[in-house]
């Protein structure tokens, strides 16, 4: 439960890290609701209208969960960019987002 309520706690937290039990919690439960949202799209005009609202309130929480997680790998938002080549760049994101943590807290 926690997991959810940082999720859109940090919605707008592009800077910190997101370790990877929490993204995990988190993310199915996400793409369960962009599954439901696309099958709405497709039964008539209101429930397309019902699906684009729900894929745009989760699309921002979403994204910076996805960051949060990368920056836990010790990697940038840059490694989003791969999702602009069709299917193999989401699955090197995806692996991405499956290694061990590996960002260190710097020492002062």
């Amino acid at each position: 439960m926690e997991a959810i309520k940082n999720y859109f706690k940090y919605s707008f937290d592009f800077v910190g890290v997101c370790g990877r039990k929490e993204f995990w919690i988190v993310y199915p439960i996400v793409l369960f609701f962009y599954t439901v949202s696309t099958v709405l799209m497709f039964i008539n005009f209101a429930c397309q209208i019902i699906g684009i609202l729900i894929s745009l309130v989760l699309l921002i929480p979403t994204l910076s969960l996805i960051v949060r997680r990368l920056h836990d790998t010790d990697r940038s938002a840059k490694y989003l960019l791969w999702w602009l080549f069709p299917f193999f760049g989401a699955v090197i994101v995806f692996i991405m987002l499956f290694e061990k943590t590996r960002y260190q807290i710097p020492v002062q």
